[in-house]
């Protein structure tokens, strides 16, 4: 994992983006569970296609960054996209967590692992992961096709007060 700065990283994704390459990132908060750096902010992008990975540190939460990021990368309105992909009956309990750590204002955050993802134990499968403000996953969800509708659901919840 190549570390650059936070710029470098959002332009590389802009480029990937423009180019139609297969990419994703991750927002590590502080005390992720993924975080090879507790106690800072991240964001990793990973090269689908060959597999590069790139990481940036943040002074600060970069959710805003993050939000244009997802943007980038599922399209400008995907939060609006309920019915695509693959939904799972389980996503239900999982979305109320979220909402009911939201309620109680409890820092959490959520990955979306695509199958080949260097995150993702369970190589093969999509994986939704809902973390708690201490880097706990209390819940996780597999998924045999890439699960925007569930995705887009936890998306405009996260990021419903980043501007």
């Amino acid at each position: 994992m190549k570390e650059v700065a936070p710029d470098i990283l959002i332009e590389e994704a802009k480029t990937l983006a423009g180019r139609g390459v297969r990419w994703h990132f991750h927002l590590l908060l502080k005390n992720c569970a993924f975080s090879q750096k507790q106690g800072r902010y991240a964001m990793v992008l990973e090269n689908e296609e060959t597999g590069g990975t790139l990481m940036a540190r943040f002074a600060q939460n970069p959710a805003g960054e993050a939000k244009r990021m997802a943007g980038l990368s599922f399209g400008a309105d995907f939060m609006d996209k309920k019915e695509q992909g693959e939904h799972r009956p389980e996503f239900e309990a999982m979305f109320k967590m979220a909402e009911e750590m939201d309620r109680k204002r409890v820092r959490w955050h959520h990955h979306l692992f695509p199958p080949n993802c260097a995150f993702n134990g369970r190589k093969g499968k999509y994986v939704i992961v809902l973390e708690d403000e201490e880097g706990r996953v209390p819940a996780s969800i597999e998924y045999a096709s890439e699960p925007m509708g569930d995705m887009a659901r936890l998306e405009k919840l996260f990021y419903k007060e980043v501007k």
